[in-house]
């Protein structure tokens, strides 16, 4: 992802038991007499667009692990579909709902 000269890169990373998880990583090009350059340090200039990267990352990767979920349980029920656990599984209880100790005020509309 970019605006204006600042980066953001997004990267998909996995270990052996085939889990994934992104991380990101931001950069700002600048200009040297005729050379491009490349650096992680910004300036106040530039953590506007580096805040607005940082949001469009983070909805990236919620969509993308979304769908890495999804698909990971598709897989997961079609594998156990072919391949049926001879152990049944345990049910879990239900845990209780969240009390409130105090009510909850209302909020006022602004009206008096």
């Amino acid at each position: 992802m970019r605006i204006g000269l600042t980066k953001a890169a997004i990267w998909r990373n996995s270990n052996e038991q085939q889990r994934s998880w992104f991380s990101v990583s931001f950069n700002r090009s600048y200009k040297t007499g005729t050379e491009w350059k490349s650096t992680a340090n910004f300036g106040l200039g530039d953590l506007l667009e580096l805040a607005k990267l940082a949001d469009m990352a983070h909805t990236w990767i919620l969509e993308n692990q979304r769908e890495d979920s999804m698909a990971n349980l598709a897989e997961t029920e079609t594998q156990s579909e072919l391949n049926p656990s001879p152990i049944p599984a345990q049910s879990q209880p239900a845990s209780p709902p969240i009390a409130r100790s105090t009510p909850m005020k209302p909020v006022p509309n602004g009206r008096r």
